[in-house]
């Protein structure tokens, strides 16, 4: 069985093939048998490509969730605009995890593959533009021909809302595998919180955007008009330079990823000639190779028996399922206007998305960057804190009353800051744990259980959601606070990354 460290087996067993293990040099540094170590730093060029990479995915990310909330941001004009129902325009919501679960096996397999980043990114970007396309089929037709024709004009809606909601997994499964292969690890975590936010900022933009442009319901192709250009833009760049990796890897990490031995294979050690030894996974297909949906299989199967990411796995679905469970009815709160809901909800939103970022920037500090669990034991008790009180406030308790909207909102913003501080920890923690298997397998086994939960908690009717998200919030913190105390720091990842700068510096030292 493996053990939790990351399927650490010593050499010289004899069972190894010839690739799959680490052999350690005169100078106590561990570097693949067959992969060469890094060569000089990259030319300026490349520089800018990673900011580029960084760019167009982040781009990406926050337009398919500005795609995937276009109904739903400005309900009573799509309702009049495509004649349907209230149910109709919550099913085109509830469509968006469900199309992520549906392609969370797919994704994570892609993602596994040697251009598997890049492919995805192209994909993600030409599937966009045909939702954003199809999505405006019902817009070709008169008012009376869709209501005459409603049933397979809302058939063209549902295909693009479906196709939207697709390329979620292959997108936001990812943060951390690009951060891993693009940039070095002291700006890991910042890229990972960046590209991991802009997810929640498109779907932020979405609350201002509908509204000040839809006012009723003959303007609803404006906005689809609008999202069509914007998914132009992407597809365009994929098409004219998508790199699938740098020509000079950024770090140990970076270079299995793709030029070294793959999907579960990886040179490790510490900083102690006795720590150098071998990893090895039940996969054994180089990296660089081409990776069997069997074998992806099995590296998300390992990845689920060990018992720490398997806690983290729990505490990211509970409070980010619950989480968007929350975010999506608190407008229907009766305490408040829809309007000051609205505010609330943004107001979380956008905290969360500076949040995120902030964290990821100073937990790239070396004083933090191995107290990830710590950090986020922290964060889960003082949002469990902001979300109590904020339920407090509400139906059915009304144990604090005749606090002013100024607070509420107060609340609600420190609320969010905080809990989005906890994302890019649970992607970056969850790879270093699992190392070597693939990011992006990891990023996948960790998100897909957030759109589960998301789906069970809007299959529970409507008015108990709405009267007890904000407790069922707090509890989520709680349990996620319990899951994480479960968790062994281990930085298998960040062993080899710094194992390998070290045996850098000592070799100009020498020179």
């Amino acid at each position: 069985m493996p053990s939790e460290g990351g399927f650490y087996r010593e050499r010289g067993n004899g069972t190894d093939s010839p690739h799959l293990y680490a052999a350690r040099n005169p100078r106590g540094t561990v570097r693949s048998e067959t992969t060469p170590l890094l060569g000089k730093p990259a030319p300026s060029g490349s520089n800018w490509t990673r900011w580029y990479i960084l760019t167009l995915y982040s781009f990406l990310n926050g337009l398919q969730g500005l795609n995937w909330m276009t109904y739903s941001s400005v309900p009573e004009p799509a309702r009049n605009y495509l004649h349907t129902s209230n149910s109709t325009l919550d099913l085109l919501l509830n469509e968006g995890p469900i199309g992520y679960v549906s392609m969370y096996f797919f994704s994570s397999w892609l993602l596994a593959q040697p251009r598997g980043l890049a492919i995805s990114i192209r994909l993600g970007a030409y599937m966009c533009l045909f939702a954003s396309l199809v999505r405006c089929v019902p817009c070709l037709f008169s008012d009376g021909d869709r209501q005459e024709h409603h049933v397979p004009l809302m058939a063209t809606v549902h295909l693009g809302q479906i196709v939207n909601a697709c390329v979620a997994p292959f997108i936001q499964a990812s943060p951390a595998l690009l951060s891993m292969v693009w940039f070095p690890p002291r700006e890991r975590n910042t890229v990972t919180a960046v590209a991991n936010a802009s997810n929640a900022v498109g779907r932020a933009i979405g609350f201002f955007l509908g509204p000040a442009l839809v006012k009723h319901a003959s303007q609803l192709p404006v906005l689809l008009a609008l999202e069509i250009g914007l998914a132009v833009l992407p597809a365009l760049a994929v098409t004219v330079y998508l790199p699938a990796r740098p020509a000079v890897a950024p770090s140990a990490s970076a270079r299995e990823a793709f030029g070294g031995v793959a999907g579960g294979v990886a040179a490790a050690a510490t900083k102690t000639p006795a720590s150098a030894a071998a990893m090895t996974t039940p996969s054994s297909t180089p990296s660089h190779s081409y990776r069997s949906f069997r074998s992806v299989l099995q590296d998300m199967g390992h990845a689920m028996a060990l018992p720490s990411f398997a806690a983290l796995v729990i505490a990211y679905g509970l409070q980010m399922g619950v989480y968007c469970s929350w975010a999506s009815v608190l407008p229907m709160q009766e305490s408040f206007s829809a309007t000051k809901a609205g505010w609330l909800a943004s107001a979380n939103t956008f905290a969360g998305i500076v949040g995120g970022v902030l964290c990821g920037y100073v937990t790239d500090h070396p004083a933090l960057a191995r107290r990830l669990k710590a950090v986020m034991l922290v964060l889960c008790v003082i949002t469990a804190i902001l979300f109590g009180t904020f339920a407090l406030t509400l139906p059915p308790f009304h144990v604090v009353n005749h606090l002013p909207y100024s607070a509420l909102m107060a609340i609600a913003t420190t609320a969010g800051l905080f809990r989005g501080g906890l994302d890019p920890l649970f992607f970056e923690l969850g790879t270093d744990i699992t190392h070597p298997l693939g990011a992006g397998t990891v990023g996948a086994s960790i998100t897909v259980t957030c759109h589960v939960a998301l789906i069970i908690a809007l299959s529970v009717p409507s008015h108990t959601l709405v009267r007890y998200a904000s407790s069922a919030m707090t509890v989520a913190m709680v349990l996620s606070f319990v899951s994480i105390l479960f968790v062994r720091e281990q930085y298998n990842r960040r062993d080899i990354d710094e194992a390998d700068a070290d045996s850098h510096t000592s070799d100009k030292t020498i020179q």
